[in-house]
């Protein structure tokens, strides 16, 4: 897929694509599967973690993009523990006799 004449919006979206293809990678390896030059993926990078649409994370290989998740990060809904319904349940253990 060679996009090099493609416009600013069309790079981002073959990038996106091949970020999504490789699901984790390095812009090199962005560029070498997508078929664009260096500069242009580190450009279209660059602008989609500005708007989310793309996480970079350091890591042993050096920077690397993955997708962000369309649904973003949701807080925790808290929920109550449930009670013991059997004897067996509401035994006393060794780590709870610790415990207190």
């Amino acid at each position: 897929m060679t996009a090099t004449g493609a416009s600013t919006s069309d790079r981002e979206a073959v990038v996106l694509e091949t970020v999504r293809s490789l699901v984790r990678g390095t812009a090199t390896e962005i560029a070498t599967r997508s078929g664009l030059p260096n500069g242009s993926v580190y450009v279209a990078l660059r602008a989609l973690v500005a708007r989310g649409r793309v996480a970079r994370a350091g890591t042993a290989r050096g920077a690397e993009y993955s997708l962000v998740s369309s649904g973003g990060i949701r807080p925790f809904k808290r929920v109550k523990a449930a009670e013991p319904t059997s004897p067996a349940e509401m035994e006393r253990t060794p780590d709870a006799e610790l415990a207190e």
